[in-house]
């Protein structure tokens, strides 16, 4: 199996107050390493509270994937039609979960994970 086919990348980036630099430049090298291998911008997100414009400002790299706040980060990960779902969350966690403007809890995650219909193997990585 290539990573390229059948996959889709959730990058979660949020803060509920600044988004640090160092998280969203590890979020642009994870971008330019599955661009590098064949993956295309529409099967990667990025779920970020921090301004689209100020990412890309920053990182160019990510002027074409799809971009979600924290606020509907559920209906991303449930509507992701692919057979490989690969999430990575490149933030600080909080003492309600994932740290961000709208707290991202274990159990909302776990939720959003077990509704979606379409994903034959999941893989969810809190760095």
């Amino acid at each position: 199996m290539k990573i390229s086919e059948g996959s889709k990348f959730i990058f979660i980036a949020t803060s509920s107050k600044h988004l640090e630099d160092r998280f969203l430049y590890d979020v642009n090298y994870g971008v330019t390493i599955l661009k590098n291998q064949g993956v295309a911008d529409e099967d990667i997100t990025v779920v970020t509270d921090a301004a689209k414009e100020t990412l890309i400002a920053k990182c160019t790299n990510m002027s074409n994937v799809f971009f979600s706040t924290s606020s509907s980060f559920e209906s991303v990960i449930e509507n992701a039609d692919c057979e490989n779902l690969f999430i990575i969350s490149c933030c600080h966690g909080s003492i309600s979960g994932i740290d961000s403007a709208t707290p991202i809890k274990p159990f909302s995650l776990n939720r959003a994970l077990k509704n979606n219909k379409y994903a034959k193997n999941i893989l969810v990585f809190l760095g």
